[in-house]
């Protein structure tokens, strides 16, 4: 008999139960993978389809830390803002212009804070809040276009040109997609031609 023949001989029952072991931990957890996957996609869908002020609400408190709450978070916002109920609102755009996980939504956050302020009459202070995410780095390009934009807009309606020209000359086509097509390089030299 070979060495291989006599180690087994000796050691089958121990092989058989390791065996068994190892076929039974790999069950557990593809099993408890697949659990965790169908969690989470039963998560994501309730957060996704809940639409009224109650069913985000719900939802959000069901699901706090889910990836996807930062989207009903910023939806609920939305329906906040679109009763007219602003502090609400605000304090949901406020907390995602600083927490969100996702650069993008806390881009949309913090322009959402900036259309309460102008919303509710705060208009210099809107413009100044545009004018910040328009040169804040944090955030990406196309957002901070659009921002200075809305803050040129609001400073060219307020006879403050110098401060609108600032704001748009800090947008540059090239960081844009699209560059001179992009939508916010165009408006803003549509807003150039108004000063």
């Amino acid at each position: 008999m070979t060495i291989f023949e006599d180690f087994f001989k000796a050691h089958w029952q121990n092989i058989l139960i390791a065996g068994t072991v190892i076929v039974i931990i790999v069950g557990v957890v593809v099993y408890a993978k697949e659990k965790i996957r169908k969690s989470n996609a039963k998560a994501a869908g309730e957060l996704c389809a809940a639409d009224t002020i109650e069913e985000l609400e719900a939802v959000i408190k069901k699901f706090p830390d889910h990836k996807s709450s930062d989207y009903a978070r910023a939806k609920l916002g939305r329906r906040y803002f679109e009763t007219g109920s602003y502090d609400k609102a605000s304090e949901i755009f406020n907390s995602l212009s600083k927490k969100s996980r996702y650069k993008d939504l806390r881009a949309q956050a913090a322009l959402n804070l900036a259309v309460i302020l102008e919303q509710t009459g705060k208009t210099e202070e809107a413009a100044q809040k545009y004018s910040l995410i328009g040169r804040s780095t944090d955030y990406p390009e196309e957002y901070r276009a659009d921002a200075n934009c809305q803050a040129a807009r609001i400073y060219i309606s307020m006879n403050k040109n110098s401060l609108a020209k600032a704001c748009l000359e800090l947008i540059k086509p090239e960081k844009l997609r699209g560059e001179e097509d992009n939508q916010h390089y165009q408006k803003a030299k549509f807003l150039e031609m108004l000063m």
